[in-house]
């Protein structure tokens, strides 16, 4: 994680690909990946200014609560919208999914 945060800083696409690398290692060690590892992800990428790449993993977060059918902390979820909304790392697509759930 600190050599995707470092790469995070200026070379964000091959921060991408630590990242990747590392979800991919956990996955096939734990399945289900746990969302806040790709929520920490998106926060290391805009807290490097790279918020386009957080926006981009955030979501999978989203994702990894439905597909596994994990127990959602509504507040802790809405804190973490809230973060990253003011971050401006969210999309307008995780937005819109966010108010209509």
């Amino acid at each position: 994680m600190r050599r995707g945060s470092r790469q995070a800083r200026t070379k964000p696409w091959n921060a991408k690909d630590t990242f990747d690398e590392i979800a991919k290692k956990l996955r096939s060690d734990r399945p289900p990946l746990p969302p806040s590892y790709y929520e920490q992800v998106a926060r290391h990428f805009a807290a490097d200014g790279s918020r386009a790449a957080g926006g981009q993993r955030f979501p999978w977060a989203r994702e990894a609560e439905r597909v596994h059918a994990l127990p959602v902390d509504r507040e802790a979820l809405d804190a973490a919208f809230l973060e990253f909304a003011l971050s401006g790392a969210l999309t307008t697509k995780a937005l819109s999914e966010h108010a209509r759930s």
